[in-house]
């Protein structure tokens, strides 16, 4: 996916987990939270930009939508309330995905503030993410103008459109984005200096 958002004129940056080992038993919520508005500041320094688009899966989609009770989780001294996310959402869920129900995923249009945007992908847990566009795809996905409260609802009226969902949400991001910029010519920026290349020396680490 991120060489298909870099061809279509997306600056991406990525965080990588690494597996963590006995030095890092101690991690809690509060550190990788930290860890994630840490690396956030770094890109807006990077990009000269207050703004951007945040893509998390996994436990990343963890991290970054906390809680589905308000209250019911504090990060970093603050309590989390889903609804005071006033930004835009698309949530992607696989319609056979065994480890995160699609109905589960579906629920976040209505903990969510903001104006969100379900997609509903034909496959299972790694297939509804890791899905290129391509002529031969034999893909499809659900997407639907209203997202009512019942999922069943949601199911019964949505569209269901052939191939991958990538060019659906590239366009989603572009209505978000500001006009394009000629590419940096080169790694690191604002203070930060590139370290070496992707993905990273730690990749290494035995």
């Amino acid at each position: 996916m991120v060489e298909y958002l870099v061809a279509s004129g997306q600056q991406v940056f990525v965080i990588s987990w690494r597996n963590p080992d006995e030095a890092q038993g101690h991690f809690d919520t509060d550190t990788y939270a930290a860890a994630v508005l840490e690396a956030r500041q770094a890109v807006a320094d990077i990009t000269r930009q207050s703004a951007l688009h945040l893509n998390a899966s996994c436990s990343g989609g963890i991290i970054s939508a906390g809680t589905t009770r308000a209250g019911g989780l504090e990060v970093l001294g603050s309590a989390v309330d889903l609804q005071q996310v006033d930004v835009d959402s698309c949530i992607v869920a696989g319609v056979r995905d065994h480890i995160v129900p699609w109905q589960n995923a579906y629920r976040s249009t209505q903990l969510l503030g903001g104006k969100a945007k379900f997609v509903l992908a034909n496959s299972g847990h790694i297939q509804a993410l890791v899905n290129p566009a391509s002529r031969d795809s034999r893909s499809s996905y659900r997407v639907a103008g209203e997202h009512p409260a019942d999922s069943q609802a949601f199911l019964e009226q949505a569209a269901k459109l052939p191939g991958s969902w990538w060019p659906d949400y590239a366009e989603w991001l572009q209505e978000r984005s500001d006009d394009l910029r000629p590419a940096p010519g080169k790694r690191g920026g604002g203070g930060h200096r590139a370290l070496g290349k992707a993905p990273g020396t730690y990749v290494l680490a035995k």
